[in-house]
């Protein structure tokens, strides 16, 4: 115990030692830098945004991989709602492509580095895409027309089988057959026979309005009711193929059973193809198709124009003749006197008729 430095194990590790108030280094306040947000961008659309943006896949969460599977046109990366929502949120408009750019430039001639809020990060990682919004506009296009025109082409292949088993029906010229025999046997009455002998009818007098609607008897049935009740009775053989020609007719219309506004029942018949939409939706394909090809050739156009104008400034600096070296002609010649040289309002032709005019300075 003597050989214990008491002294100091007290005030190192004594109670009184461990109440001592050790002094706190100061703080060094770090100011935190503010990101950078486009004005051109409310704050409603910016929620959106960020929401999109947030709920993007890993293998475009960032601009460059976004950026990169474009230019790849890495199909497996993209699904359609995942291209328009790149489309109609990430992608800059012109306005914000613009505010994207001053903004940087301004920044290039100041000491610290742009720091962009991860909306603004993205968009300009898209920049590097000329034409992003046509490009995802074209590709969601294409990325649903196998679709579409596989869905037109099978309901163009129902219509035309309903079509082909009208044609090709045994049976619907023997039930037009009997059609006209009960017409026959109406209109030939004791006086008039003549107007039973009749050798056919228009096909739309069975359903067109003043045909066999009007054939009713004293208790308000039609003559088509019994028309059919015939056929079914005394010839059921053809009435069974019958319905197994018309099948492909049977498929296109849906029937069910409802009442009208007076509460009475119904049979109500909706048609699923219609050739007249088929054509609609064939003539607004066309259409969006030519609108998608003109909008890829003027965003090319555009792309190019930058690059004839750099050429054509080239070719002009190359090619520019010293002063006073050229003719008013535009041909080189040695130097002459200035009063022997044509005025601006000068109309002499010089050899080959060529009209004179100054262009030296």
């Amino acid at each position: 115990m003597e050989a214990l430095p008491m002294d100091e194990i007290e005030k190192r590790f004594g109670k009184a030692g461990s109440q001592q108030k050790v002094q706190k280094a100061p703080k060094q306040e770090v100011k935190k830098r503010t990101t950078v947000k486009l004005s051109s961008i409310a704050q409603e659309q910016r929620f959106q945004i960020e929401v999109c943006l947030r709920t993007l896949p890993v293998s475009l969460n960032t601009g460059t991989k976004a950026a990169k599977a474009i230019q790849d046109l890495d199909r497996s990366a993209f699904s359609v709602e995942t291209l328009s929502s790149i489309r109609r949120f990430l992608c800059p408009n012109a306005e914000q492509e613009a505010e994207l750019r001053a903004k940087r430039a301004t920044a290039e001639n100041e000491s610290e580095p742009l720091l962009w809020d991860p909306v603004e990060h993205y968009m300009e990682e898209l920049l590097q895409i000329k034409a992003c919004s046509i490009r995802l506009s074209s590709w969601e296009f294409l990325y649903n027309l196998p679709e579409r025109l596989g869905q037109i082409e099978e309901n163009l292949l129902r219509f035309e089988r309903m079509v082909l088993s009208f044609l090709k029906s045994s049976e619907i010229p023997f039930l037009l057959s009997l059609v006209l025999a009960f017409g026959n046997y109406l209109n030939g009455g004791k006086n008039e026979k003549r107007l039973g002998r009749a050798d056919g009818f228009h096909v739309e007098l069975l359903g067109r309005p003043g045909g066999l609607d009007l054939v009713n008897d004293t208790q308000g049935r039609n003559v088509r009711q019994l028309i059919f009740e015939v056929f079914s009775e005394k010839y059921p053989s053809h009435l069974e193929r019958l319905f197994m020609e018309l099948q492909p007719v049977f498929a296109l219309v849906q029937r069910r059973l409802g009442k009208d506004a007076q509460g009475v029942p119904a049979l109500r018949k909706t048609v699923r193809v219609e050739i007249e939409d088929l054509e609609k939706q064939l003539v607004q394909l066309k259409a969006e198709f030519t609108s998608k090809h003109e909008e890829m050739k003027a965003s090319e156009f555009r792309s190019t124009i930058p690059r004839i104008r750099s050429r054509w400034r080239s070719l002009r600096s190359s090619n520019a003749p010293s002063s006073g070296s050229m003719s008013c002609c535009g041909r080189r010649r040695p130097h002459v006197s200035s009063s022997r040289r044509c005025s601006p309002t000068s109309k002499r032709r010089p050899t080959g008729g060529i009209p004179c005019w100054w262009t030296a300075k």
